[in-house]
């Protein structure tokens, strides 16, 4: 099977998850006007939550998944706000969340106990809206926390076609805070253009601020990612990284043809080819659309000199034999697929029957 990916805002390189997110199943040759089932899962550890509310507000709270030091205290749970940050204060929940920025970090103006990734005036209510997700997946050494904005405009008639694209991660056990940027614009019309990204503490005494990027500095950037690394209780090292987003999976599978034709959206889906086609699964993942494709190879299937076809039903016993005539599966003609999904890859021959009369025979391809 081979794995496509087509980006909708710029192709991510991952190395944090290395397990393919998601796997079709399975190529396979069938007799024309047949049907066949194909299914599709993801990696369960990958799967993420699409985030619905309204401009200017905090998020529900929401459990990390483990415990998470910052500025010394620990915390399990966090309000995630439309303006592409987080804050620790639980109490925020469903509340306003600031837009306006006209003090510099640190300040208890400004929102506290927060990863600003970074604090902008963002506005998912707008067209194409965006999207946004969080999810607590596995990495190499404990959990991580991934709160993940994608292409959401930036609020004012004036900036609404800039869409922002980014990720803040939360590391269980190293208390690493993360922020990588896709794409990060600047409205010089609207709010001062500013933007500030970096981390401050309850008290809105402490904040470590990426060089260049606090109020009222303009700045804009592509595929970029820094680090926040604590040294001690309260203060923290910043360092430049690899961009590097981890991926998650969030939404409903949906099928196509290889024309782009929508088939159905599932797990699994039902189709009767009339030709070899491929077929494509898709499914959204950190803002790229992470899929997998299976081809359904249509033979003519014509019978070996024998005319009782119609005949056969699901009951028919089948025998399946490989190249040297060794019968290799036997059962109903109901239970084709599963005997064909436990064969490895090879040319097989088909032998079905009735009544212990042979009522056709065919050639079958297994391809995994």
């Amino acid at each position: 099977m081979k794995k496509i990916i087509t980006s909708l805002a710029a192709i991510f390189f991952f190395s944090h998850i290395q397990a393919q997110l998601l796997s079709a199943c399975c190529n396979d040759t069938i007799c024309a006007a047949d049907s066949v089932q194909l299914t599709a899962v993801f990696d369960s550890s990958s799967a993420g939550t699409f985030l619905i509310i309204l401009d200017d507000t905090y998020s529900d709270t929401i459990d990390l998944g483990f415990s998470f030091n910052f500025f010394g205290n620990n915390y399990s749970k966090c309000v995630l706000s439309t303006n592409a940050y987080l804050s620790f204060d639980s109490s925020l929940a469903n509340q306003y969340s600031p837009w306006i920025i006209i003090n510099a970090a640190p300040s208890p103006l400004n929102p506290l106990n927060a990863v600003y990734g970074p604090w902008q005036d963002l506005d998912p209510t707008q067209p194409p809206f965006g999207e946004l997700q969080y999810a607590t997946v596995d990495g190499d050494s404990g959990k991580i926390f991934v709160f993940n904005y994608c292409q959401v405009p930036l609020y004012s008639s004036a900036c609404n076609d800039s869409l922002s694209t980014g990720q803040i991660l939360l590391y269980e056990n190293s208390n690493v805070i993360e922020v990588h940027l896709t794409k990060k614009y600047a409205c010089a019309s609207w709010n001062d253009g500013a933007a500030i990204e970096g981390i401050q503490d309850a008290s809105g005494s402490i904040a470590y601020v990426v060089s260049g990027r606090n109020y009222p500095t303009q700045w804009a950037v592509t595929n970029d990612a820094y680090r926040f690394t604590p040294t001690s209780s309260t203060t923290y090292a910043i360092t430049s990284i690899p961009y590097n987003p981890v991926p998650i999976v969030s939404g409903t599978l949906k099928w196509y043809n290889e024309n782009g034709n929508f088939i159905g959206t599932g797990n699994a889906v039902t189709v009767t080819p009339d030709s070899t086609t491929s077929f494509i699964v898709q499914a959204i993942s950190s803002c790229d659309y992470f899929a997998d494709t299976v081809t359904i190879t249509v033979d003519s299937c014509s019978a070996t000199g024998i005319s009782n076809i119609n005949e056969i039903s699901s009951n028919s016993s089948i025998i399946i034999l490989n190249e040297l005539g060794i019968k290799v599966a036997e059962g109903k003609y109901a239970e084709l697929e599963v005997l064909k999904r436990s064969l490895p890859s090879g040319l097989y021959f088909l032998v079905m029957t009735k009544e212990n009369k042979i009522m056709d025979s065919r050639k079958v391809l297994v391809m995994k």
